[in-house]
């Protein structure tokens, strides 16, 4: 319950009720979230008329010089729930370069995005923007073996020790090695590249 009281987390009887913010971090509305709802065949997340989603919770609201970042509003809650101060970006492709002088206040990031292609490509460009911010930026694959969107919203599901769990995460993070500016310009330029068309010149 504190979780949800403190990323101001609700429900309607159907769907599952989170602040829409903007890019500014004011509310603008609220989102539905709908659990398991490719299942039912229904939408998982709408969003009021005429709101774009933003980064939730704000990167201004978390607490400390350590942020992680994961993907979906979903993910984000349950990184909290584990005690991790986590950010969820609205979607796979969703992520904006501007967001990221928000996060220059951070020293240290860790990106834990969702185990498949889409999930993994925003990693590497959240990753390379924030390192280009000054940011210590470690890139987690959470499990190295799955495609199959496998989140931290399903780590958590899977486990009886959250504790434990958040340990094991904090300590997989750790022996990743930070993403270096070279690196982080490389997947920029790349990322520049897969947009325009161009070729890589470096």
């Amino acid at each position: 319950a504190g979780t949800l009281a403190k990323l101001g987390i609700g429900g309607d009887g159907k769907r599952v009720t989170l602040p829409a913010y903007d890019d500014c971090g004011n509310v603008r509305g609220q989102l539905r979230y709908l659990p398991n709802a490719r299942a039912k065949g229904e939408t998982k997340m709408l969003a009021p008329g005429g709101v774009t989603r933003g980064l939730f919770p704000p990167p201004h609201s978390i607490v400390g010089d350590e942020v992680w970042v994961v993907e979906g509003e979903p993910a984000a809650v349950s990184a909290h729930e584990l005690g991790l101060p986590a950010v969820g970006v609205p979607g796979a492709s969703a992520w904006r370069a501007a967001w990221a002088p928000g996060f220059v206040r951070f020293s240290r990031a860790v990106v834990a995005v969702d185990c498949d292609d889409p999930g993994r490509s925003l990693g590497r460009r959240v990753a390379a923007d924030l390192t280009l911010q000054g940011v210590q930026v470690r890139l987690l694959d959470l499990d190295g073996d799955r495609d199959d969107g496998y989140d931290v919203g399903d780590a958590l599901a899977a486990t009886q020790d959250t504790v434990a769990l958040a340990a094991h995460l904090r300590a997989k993070a750790q022996d990743v090695a930070p993403m270096t500016t070279v690196e982080a310009g490389v997947e920029g330029a790349a990322q520049y590249a897969s947009t325009t068309g161009l070729p890589i010149v470096i």
